[in-house]
């Protein structure tokens, strides 16, 4: 988050940030692709999904809680976020053999 910040000619202080911010990072997160090491050593693209959001929520949500009860923020900007988590993967069935 920080990161984007940085490149968008923001300050990365925590007061400056608001809520349009963090919706805008979120939203970045499911617009681009991630670039990831495959098993064997090859870099290849990865197009995020809305799961993927979901760490970046909870990293955040935690870290502006913490700031305003450490008194470094007045109010929490990621109050009126909210991000459904993702769904958990089907479970398969065991199959006799």
């Amino acid at each position: 988050f920080l990161r984007r910040a940085q490149d968008d000619a923001q300050k990365p202080d925590p007061q400056l940030v608001n809520k349009r911010d963090i919706q805008n990072f979120l939203h970045h997160l499911t617009q681009t692709t991630d670039i990831s090491l495959g098993g064997n050593g090859a870099l290849r693209q990865v197009r995020r999904t809305d799961a993927s959001r979901w760490h970046y929520y909870r990293g955040l949500k935690r870290f502006f809680q913490w700031a305003v009860r450490e008194g470094y923020l007045p109010s929490n900007p990621m109050d009126g976020i909210t991000i459904k988590p993702p769904k958990a993967p089907p479970i398969r069935h065991l199959r006799p053999t």
